[in-house]
């Protein structure tokens, strides 16, 4: 789901079950990982410093890059809740783990502890070949899932298949291209579950984070390559539950054409409507 990060539950239907699978393997504590310094140099382009879910100033994620433009962390805040998602290269400059932590409180005040670790393959051309996704060291090291990757001459990655360690159905996700941008995306968790997603773009205008996947950042890392240019809109097929929902987007941009604003148009049956997203920058 490329920049529209926060929906309603129904619209992330497709990574939701997934992610229960894999949460049910995380409930542990672990320590708290070391934060990457913040980079000195200036900017040679504007980076993205902040998202901001609709209005609330309470609710927000904050990104961190080095002076190659490589991402190093990002820390979503919503109210007491947090996850914090360090990124870690090799001398190539090669992405090889992303460590997550997370804190969220249920409706009781009591809080949950969750921690992660992505391992990273590469195959010959230099792309993603596989991921594993595991505890971290100080819960033991637990293997949960490996999702293995393949990719289209024009390097842009057409399939995902994660299997998981306690036998779990696998999960098959397939993606369509057209001028640089995922045009369709089909989510099968099995014979009875499966979603299909198209998608419309401004083809005029640039998405200046397709590095980072228009901010949903491990989403580049683990899922649909990032888009060409900016989200126009998308409609949602879920089988599961025979539900069809419509999304619309524009944007603001700043004076560098990075969009500083986005507004949602929601399908009729959703609370609210509308909604605006508001993102800052570090520019030159």
């Amino acid at each position: 789901m490329y920049l529209n990060i926060s929906k309603p539950f129904l619209h992330i239907f497709n990574w939701t079950i997934a992610w229960c699978l894999i949460f049910l393997f995380l409930l542990s504590s672990c320590e708290k990982a070391e934060e990457n310094p913040e980079p000195k140099e200036t900017p040679s382009e504007c980076r993205l410093s902040k998202f901001i879910y609709g209005l609330d100033s309470t609710k927000y994620t904050t990104y961190l890059f080095d002076n190659q433009n490589r991402i190093l962390q990002s820390k979503k805040s919503t109210n007491k809740d947090w996850e914090l998602t360090t990124f870690n290269y090799n001398a190539s400059g090669k992405l090889v783990t992303i460590n997550r932590e997370a804190k969220v409180f249920n409706r009781d005040g009591v809080a949950n502890d969750y921690s992660s670790v992505y391992l990273y393959e590469y195959n010959s051309m230099g792309q993603i070949a596989k991921y594993k996704i595991t505890q971290p060291a100080s819960a033991g090291s637990k293997p949960i899932s490996e999702t293995v990757c393949s990719y289209d001459s024009e390097g842009n990655r057409i399939k995902t298949t994660t299997t998981f360690e306690n036998g779990n159905t696998p999960i098959t996700n397939v993606y369509t291209y057209e001028n640089g941008n995922c045009v369709k995306a089909v989510y099968n968790y099995g014979s009875s579950l499966e979603s299909t997603t198209q998608y419309e773009f401004y083809l005029d205008k640039e998405n200046k984070h397709s590095s980072i996947n228009n901010f949903n950042v491990l989403m580049h890392f683990m899922g649909r390559t990032g888009n060409k240019n900016l989200l126009k809109s998308e409609t949602e097929n879920l089988q599961a539950v025979d539900l069809t929902l419509h999304y619309q987007y524009s944007y603001d941009y700043n004076e560098q054409g990075f969009p500083i604003r986005q507004y949602i148009i929601y399908p009729e049956n959703f609370t609210p409507k509308t909604a605006t997203y508001l993102m800052e920058y570090n520019c030159p």
